[in-house]
């Protein structure tokens, strides 16, 4: 007998909801309420759901309804983060977890869904072993419509491997970095920083994905989640990087810099710095981010390139789709 019930997520169950993303196995701070309702309201019609093992709280959905280029209902998890997926506890098992798919699809097909699809977190922001989800997904005729790769120095094996991991041309710019006088340091200044980047991505004919005003008030909501990093010369800030800091893992959210200043290897000095400050801090992952784009339709060689010589290698990044039809309620 399914003892699996599901309730649909309402701001009362806020507290709740953020206490067992921060106590699970695979979620992250950016699963929480508290950083997904940093959206306008109604930017999204938000489905969320709780799942519940009689009276226990064994898994949440962070997820909202959008609909597809054939303005098709689908159910998303989740469009207004780098990505959601089902969270689950420590105590969930794989049992709950076919539960919970099954209750997912049932959900879909009540509401006129004609969709799935799940951006789950990549595996290095798991805490403990969680690939029962995507074993599940498979079970339950998920496809993968999209990988992308995000590229991801290891700091276990790194510290006692630097020199072979490490090209030489990175450290070359590294050591020029220090040497041309070039300091790194936590920085406050996001305003300076947001017109660094938003003058780079424009040379792409693109914008960030938060606003100012928006990352500020990520900022203010988790202050020791979000820094920034910053490249200087002579007191000038010239680049750096923002980052979401994990239990496990600093990710880069955004890489900027001056071109004009491009020969004092700002980037390269701020990725050491990140280097050692994970290390010295204990966690077990730098992620440099991905570099590829359309889902991993397209690779920026270039960037990877650059990512790499400093040690990174590739881990993936998978999108889970399933279409409903009315006959798959189980």
């Amino acid at each position: 007998m399914n003892q699996i019930r599901s309730v649909k997520y309402t701001k009362e169950y806020l507290g709740i909801w953020d206490s067992f993303v921060k106590n699970s196995r695979n979620g992250t701070f950016l699963n929480t309420k508290r950083f997904l309702n940093y959206h306008p309201q109604g930017k999204f019609e938000d489905l969320s759901l709780l799942f519940y093992k009689k009276n226990v709280l064994i898994s949440v959905f962070p997820a909202a309804l959008v609909k597809d280029k054939n303005d098709n209902n689908m159910l998303f998890s989740h469009p207004g983060s780098t990505y959601g997926g089902i969270i689950i506890s420590n105590k969930t098992k794989l049992k709950h977890v076919d539960d919970i798919v099954k209750k997912l699809i049932n959900f879909s097909i009540s509401n006129v869904i004609e969709k799935i699809v799940i951006k789950l977190p990549p595996r290095i922001y798991y805490k403990y072993p969680s690939d029962e989800i995507d074993f599940i997904l498979f079970k339950n005729n998920f496809k993968i419509r999209k990988r992308d790769l995000t590229t991801t120095i290891f700091f276990p094996n790194f510290r006692k491997n630097y020199n072979q991991l490490m090209d030489s041309s990175c450290k070359r710019a590294i050591k020029s970095a220090k040497n041309q006088g070039l300091t790194v340091q936590v920085s406050n200044d996001f305003d300076a920083y947001w017109k660094i980047l938003t003058q780079n991505l424009k040379k792409h004919n693109t914008t960030p994905v938060h606003s100012i005003t928006e990352i500020q008030l990520l900022k203010s909501l988790f202050p020791d989640k979000i820094q920034l990093f910053s490249a200087f010369l002579n007191g000038k800030m010239i680049g750096g990087t923002i980052t979401f800091l994990t239990t496990t893992t600093i990710h880069t959210q955004y890489i900027a810099m001056l071109y004009e200043f491009q020969q004092f290897r700002p980037i390269n000095a701020v990725f050491d710095f990140l280097i050692q400050y994970g290390i010295s801090k204990g966690y077990i992952y730098l992620n440099f981010g991905v570099s590829t784009e359309e889902y991993g339709d397209k690779i920026n060689w270039n960037l990877f390139d650059f990512k790499e010589s400093f040690g990174a290698r590739g881990i993936l990044h998978e999108l889970y789709e399933l279409k409903i039809n009315k006959c798959d309620k189980i």
